[in-house]
């Protein structure tokens, strides 16, 4: 379990006090950190840096052009996310 000693910071008594789904629990949000933690620097110092640089792209990036696997959701398909995103621009007018 070396995710338990390094990444998470247990130690061995909350290890040996954990069950499986415990530690599959805190894997998890671990993840969900991580990629939290890639959005947010992709948000707020990547993409100015590069739309607003010297050489910056005739077309401004967008969040989905640098980190599109981080935006996904596993659960829902890319049809499904769209078929959500009309149902709420619908329901905003």
């Amino acid at each position: 379990m070396p995710i338990c000693f390094g990444a998470l910071g247990m130690t061995a008594e909350e290890i040996g006090n954990s069950t499986p789904f415990d530690i599959n629990k805190r894997i998890k949000g671990y993840e969900d950190r991580q990629r939290m933690m890639r959005v947010f620097i992709a948000s707020f110092i990547t993409l100015p840096v590069i739309n607003s640089g010297f050489k910056s792209p005739k077309k401004q990036l967008k969040l989905e052009d640098v980190i599109p696997e981080d935006l996904m959701n596993d659960n829902m398909m890319k049809s499904e996310i769209d078929t959500w995103r009309e149902i709420l621009k619908n329901a905003e007018r």
